[in-house]
């Protein structure tokens, strides 16, 4: 082998080295020749010293020029280290080249073809298109050099780096067509002839004998050239030697039958651990348990889309070495997998084409083999007719039915989606988002894979929806939002689905359903409908049961629809009779139902779960069942309205409600939330609907549960009718409850309407008149009118008092809420007494897990803490956490409450360690689920820097505070309690850290603010006057600071006994100014 050498003087000369002398690290050059035989640098014109003046001394330059910025000593280029005019050294060349080409530190790709500059000189980065139709791809000979190599680089004609055989392997695999696992360096011999030969097929070379030739290194057979004997005779001598070097290799490690319809996808990505079980489980070397005498199968089972066939592509293409054939089976209808053992008899020549005659064929073989049964979907067709008999089969059967399973002899699997991290590269990928970038676009990348729950396919469209520049990663989720069905439909190139886009693969599912004859088919397809209006996860059993047991109770009754509170035949009419049959009255009939539902879970429409059978679906699924039926609003219309009867039928059970209601709440929040618009139309005076939204509304009201959707479903519904209009009244009284923590000043005016229409219409202890009042109360409460709530309240209170009995829900409801604001106003002992009362009761009637008496303990631990009872507060706040952490998530909002309050209550008795423990939770979870400036991200947040500063971290008790402090300022009036609040406390760090100035700034604003607004011997105007003395005195103005102590010193005096701490630090404060 000879190679150059770029000498000191920036001559280039030639070494020649015997076989075993060889240096190790060399480059070498990839290019395609010039057009006339005098453009290329020859061996002569090395040797001579000319060839300066070619066209192609520029790669040579270019080859040594990189070789040496890379380390390389040696670099060879086939237009000058060969002497061509030796027909002996020629042959050995050709049939060492591939060796060469792999033994190589770097291959350098010279594309002469291909420009990052413009013809005016300017740089440009679209250079991709010309890529792709670069010559160098067309070429015969530059297989070798592409697949050869360990690390190929490729370089524009400007010498400008374009990236390397791995980050360009998407493209690589798309103008090639050449599998990502050939160009990932996988040992050639693992791949079939006939795919090796389609590699080469459409490469053109100069002479026509090298078409065979340049295939030599990829066959791994070495024969003499023969250049007058014409492309016919060199292929035919290729194929002999291939087919005897083929003859001579172990059989079993030989693929001679490849029936697979296409490559894996070149963006795969993950599955890692599903393979290798799919490995140890299948592979013919493996060690197995079971009885040896039946072939092995694995069945992978899910939804469409989630990647079934491509892992099982990916794993034929890793292990075809292993097995002599590898038959692919579309099973997705009786006809397709007929075509399927067609296409197997016809590449294995065998005369007879029959399922039985192939299957036999394959139980006799000696061989190896694995077969791939795909889409076999149908839940009712025994799979099993297309298993070969014999013990040397290997068969993986994808189905998106879970009842599949029975078929796995040595295991199966649910494929349920990537997980989170190989989601993000296959987006990032697909996106074509160059790998040095990745980092950049992390957050938006982890937004996207979170919007399509992981799911493979979708990710992929996602991906080609980017790479298309129609938005980016960044706007793909507002975009998706807005145009979720047209992003779900389209179609990527470089997907590859069978079903070629998300909504597609679904549909074969519904298809399934709506063209059978059977009626547990169609009455599954009804039942999924309905399913499309709840909320996706957890859709229990007992709603339909509860609904089918009223719906006697209603008809038998002849409602006419005049009570409110109750359901009437207009919503009889909507029952969807085909699962819920008017006929059978009592109750559900229970075959019928799960009949349905179980045809749902065959095809992975469903996952039941649970001791109540329990209906989740895909988030994805659940998006196109109700994106389905957009074409045809009437039909829309009618399937929100089957499912919000359901839904309010099941909320007529009056026992065991509280524990019903609130598992019923994510569903009725989703169904309002996907009312059509045009039913917002509908006046009130359509009782039907009104009757609905007041049901529906009351169960939210009763779980207290977020307001925005159920606002956006009543408050365009309700706000623009009259009190006057039949149920405006009690409409406007929920939708308001609604907004309270919303928007409270909204909701306050409209509840005042209410109050003052229902005090002059009805007598002062009429149920909905105190629930008006009630809700006004809270309203007001929200808005800081506290005096007023506490009169309304009072009189609620009284009143339920002498009506209802003292274990009654909205007796203590009422006494708890009027508890709530007393303590607000700091009547702490009045507060006690309430909340006292309610404990005790709901002690004695509810299970200790029971939110409202959770709740109630929650707020009794708040206002003995504010009386200095700690102890007793931690006691029933340690209770409450311990409770609330083994039954709700960590996100849970009444949690996290609890957790805050244990934690103030620690602070309070100087246990700070476990107080920043509890803390530091809870302002991880609201910063990841709350927006920045919501009341209680914020409230949670200046707590944690409250004790912070305590143990001495003032640096990070000043970043919380920091921006606490900006938002409160942008965001809250100049004297909000709260606002102040946060400035006093950042004041106090920033004194810590001896920034004073700033300390003071803040400070003189505090007391400035609470000087007009509190009375003199408010606690929190005499802890900031004196906080803002003590800075004073660090900063010399002892004039100010004694003026300010003095006032402070005389109120304490007055207000607090003498041994009182504050009252203490006070004086010895002023003290240290007077000196």
């Amino acid at each position: 082998m000879r190679l150059l050498k770029l000498d000191n003087d920036g001559r280039y000369s030639l070494e020649s080295f015997q076989k075993d002398k060889i240096p190790q690290r060399y480059a070498i050059l990839s290019h395609t020749w010039g057009q006339g035989d005098d453009d290329e640098v020859t061996y002569k014109d090395i040797v001579d010293g000319t060839g300066s003046n070619k066209p192609g001394f520029r790669k040579l330059e270019f080859c040594g020029k990189q070789a040496k910025h890379d380390d390389l000593h040696y670099f060879w280029v086939d237009t000058c280290c060969i002497d061509k005019s030796k027909q002996n050294e020629l042959t050995t060349a050709i049939n060492s080249m591939f060796r060469w080409y792999k033994n190589a530190e770097r291959c350098y790709v010279y594309l002469s073809d291909v420009s990052v500059y413009t013809r005016d000189g300017s740089q440009h980065v679209n250079w991709e298109s010309s890529f792709r139709n670069s010559r160098w791809f067309t070429r015969g000979w530059t297989l070798q050099e592409l697949l050869a190599p360990s690390i190929v680089e490729f370089y524009s004609r400007d010498g400008v780096r374009l990236g390397d055989k791995k980050s360009l392997e998407n493209q690589i695999g798309d103008v090639t067509g050449i599998c990502a696992d050939a160009l990932r360096g996988t040992p050639l011999s693992e791949f079939s002839i006939e795919e090796r030969l389609i590699w080469g097929k459409r490469r053109k070379t100069t002479e026509e004998e090298d078409q065979a030739y340049c295939l030599l290194g990829i066959f791994g057979v070495y024969m003499p050239l023969v250049y007058a004997e014409g492309r016919e005779s060199a292929m035919g001598r290729l194929l002999r030697e291939v087919e005897h070097c083929e003859q001579h290799r172990p059989h079993e490690r030989s693929n001679r039958f490849w029936v697979v319809p296409r490559r894996s996808n070149t963006l795969f990505t993950g599955q890692r651990e599903l393979r290798a079980k799919l490995k140890d489980q299948l592979l013919p070397s493996a060690v197995r348990s079971h009885e040896q005498d039946k072939s092995k199968v694995f069945v992978l089972h899910g939804i469409g889309g989630v990647g079934k066939s491509e892992i099982c592509i990916k794993f034929a293409e890793e292990h075809r070495a292993c097995y002599w054939g590898v038959f692919w089976i579309d099973a997705s209808s009786t006809r397709s997998a007929e075509r399927s053992f067609g296409q197997i008899a016809e590449r294995s020549s065998l005369g007879r084409t029959g399922i039985d005659d192939i299957c036999y064929w394959l139980a006799n073989s000696e061989n190896n083999w694995l077969l791939i049964i795909d889409n076999a979907d149908d839940p009712d067709f025994d799979y099993s007719c297309y298993f070969p008999a014999g013990a040397r089969g290997s068969i993986i059967l994808t189905s998106r039915s879970p009842h599949c399973e029975i078929y796995g002899n040595v295991g199966s699997e649910e494929i349920t989606g990537l997980d989170a991290k190989d989601a993000v590269q296959l987006l990032l990928k697909s996106s074509a988002t160059g790998e040095d970038t990745w980092s950049l676009h992390m957050a938006d990348a982890c937004r996207i894979v979170e919007v399509l729950d992981r799911h493979t396919l979708a990710i992929t469209q996602a991906g080609a929806f980017v790479k298309r520049k129609f938005c980016s990663l960044k706007e793909y989720p507002e975009r998706f939002q807005q145009h979720r069905r047209t992003l779900l439909e389209f179609f990527p190139r470089q997907a590859q689905s069978t079903y070629q886009n998300v909504y597609t693969t679904f549909d074969v599912s519904a298809r399934f359903l709506a063209e059978s004859r059977q009626q547990k088919h169609l009455r599954a397809l009804q039942l999924l409908k309905i399913l499309g209006f709840m909320h996706f996860n957890q859709v229990s059993e007992s709603i339909f049961t509860r609904a089918a047991k009223h719906i006697s109770k209603v008809l038998a009754a002849n409602r006419d629809g005049e009570s409110f509170a109750q359901l009437y035949s207009w919503h009889m009419e909507r029952v969807p009779s085909a699962i819920l049959p008017k006929a059978i009255l009592g109750g559900l009939d229970t075959f019928v139902f799960c009949e349905a539902r179980d045809t749902l879970a065959s095809l992975s429409l469903v996952k039941i779960s649970g001791a109540e059978h329990e209906m989740s679906m895909h988030p994805l699924v659940h998006v196109w069942v109700r994106d389905r039926m957009q074409d045809s609003p009437a039909a829309l219309r009618a399937e929100w309205e089957r499912a919000a009867v359901i839904l309010a039928l099941s909320t007529e059970e009056s026992s065991s409600y509280q524990n019903y209601f609130p598992s019923l709440d994510i569903h009725i929040t989703a169904c309002l939330g996907a009312c059509p618009t045009e039913i917002m139309a509908t006046p009130p005076s359509n009782t039907g609907y009104a009757h609905l939204f007041y049901r529906l509304g009351y169960t939210q009201i009763f779980n207290n549960s977020s307001p925005r959707s159920v606002r956006d479903a009543f408050y365009g519904y309700i706000n623009n009718f009259s009190l006057s209009e039949r149920n405006a009244v009690q409409c406007k009284r929920i939708i308001a409850s609604y907004l309270i923590e919303e928007n409270n000043t909204l909701a306050a005016v409209m509840l005042e309407e209410v109050v003052r229409f229902e005090t002059s219409i009805l007598p002062d202890d009429n149920y909905d008149r105190l629930a008006s009042q009630h809700e006004l109360a809270r309203a007001l409460i929200e808005v800081g009118e506290n005096a007023r709530a506490i009169e309304l309240l009072e009189e609620v209170v009284q009143i339920q008092s002498s009506t209802l009995p003292k274990d009654h829900r909205d007796r203590l409801i009422s006494q708890h809420v009027l508890a709530r604001v007393l303590i607000e106003v700091g009547e702490n002992a009045r507060a006690i007494e309430l909340l006292e009362e309610v404990v005790q009761i709901q002690s004695s009637t509810l299970p200790k897990d029971h939110r409202d008496r959770l709740i109630s303990q929650h707020v009794l631990a708040r206002a003995i803490m504010n009386v200095g009872e700690n102890a007793r507060a931690i006691e029933l706040l340690e209770e409450v956490v311990q409770i609330r952490s083994s039954t709700v998530p960590k996100n849970d909002r009444e949690r996290l409450r609890s957790q805050h309050e244990l934690a103030r209550a620690l602070i309070e008795v100087g246990e700070n360690i476990r107080a920043i423990e509890l803390l530091e939770e809870v302002v991880q979870i609201r910063s990841s689920t709350l927006p920045k400036d919501h009341r209680e991200r914020l409230t949670s947040q200046h707590e944690l820097a409250r004790v912070l500063i305590v143990v001495g971290e003032n640096a990070r008790a000043i970043e919380l505070l920091e921006e606490v402090v900006q938002i409160r300022s942008s965001t809250l009036p100049k004297n909000d309690r709260e606002r102040l609040a946060s400035q006093y406390l950042l004041a106090r760090a920033l004194m810590e850290v001896g920034e004073n100035v700033r300390a003071i700034e803040l400070l003189e604003e505090v007391v400035q603010i609470r000087s007009s607004t509190l009375p003199k011997d408010y606690r929190e105007r005499l802890t900031s006057q004196h906080e803002l003395a003590r800075a004073l005195i660090v900063v010399g103005e002892n004039v100010r600071a004694i003026e300010l102590l003095e006032e402070v010193v005389r109120i304490e005096a007055s207000t607090l006994p003498k041994n009182d701490r504050e009252r203490l630090a006070s004086q010895h404060l002023l003290a240290r100014a007077v000196e």
